[in-house]
This record gives C-alpha cells, structure tokens and sequence, in this order.
C-alpha cells in the first residue's frame, strides 16, 4: 500500500489542491468516472467541515490495488468538535452515502472507497 501524506493549510483556496489529489490517485486505480466525483465531494465535505477549527488539515491517501483510503488524520482535539451537531449528522450522511465505509476514531476520520 502506499501513502501520500499532505499537510494543507486551512484556507478554502487550497480545497481544490485536495480534490485535484484525490481524483488523480482515483484515477490511477481506474475508478469510473462517477467514483471519482463522489471521492471529490467526501474530501471537499470534510475539509470545510474542518476548516474552522485547525490552522492545517493533513490528509493521508492510502493507495491499495483495489481500494482508496482517505485519512484525515492528527485531528489533535478532534472530540471538541461538536459531533453530535445537526452539521455533522448532515456530513456524515454524505459521507456514507458517497463511500463504502466510514470509520470515526479518536484522531482520525477514514473514508474507504473500493475500486
């Protein structure tokens, strides 16, 4: 497996930076096309939710021969925000609506996309 580790600064500017990422590794694993706009819209959807709250994102993309993992991870203080939010609860059902799966630990949101 491999990983692309990126650190990017909390400015909406740079959400485009993240999308354009993650279509590309989606594309060398050969998603179609409507994988990839779903990966773009999880990454967009988490990266503003957590835009407010940190100074810069990481975001590790785990490359598997079938699968794309997208890690936000190093979320230091994740429990402080408000995941019970009616915010939240939206993002989330966009989340798993758009992914195969969704894990929420303790300092890190994964979203797992199967070719």
């Amino acid at each position: 497996m491999d990983k692309i580790k990126l650190s990017i600064p909390s400015n909406p500017k740079y959400l485009s930076s993240l999308r354009l990422t993650a279509s590309s590794l989606a594309n060398t694993l050969e998603m179609d096309l409507d994988k990839i706009e779903d990966i773009k819209v999880l990454v967009s959807e988490l990266y503003t939710y957590l835009l407010p709250s940190y100074d810069e994102v990481k975001v590790v993309f785990e490359v598997d021969k079938d699968k794309l993992n997208i890690v936000f991870d190093d979320i230091e203080a994740f429990n402080k925000l408000n995941t019970s939010d009616l915010d939240f609860e939206l993002k989330k059902q966009i989340l798993l609506a758009l992914s195969d799966d969704l894990k929420i630990e303790k300092n890190s949101i994964i979203i797992v996309v199967n070719k």
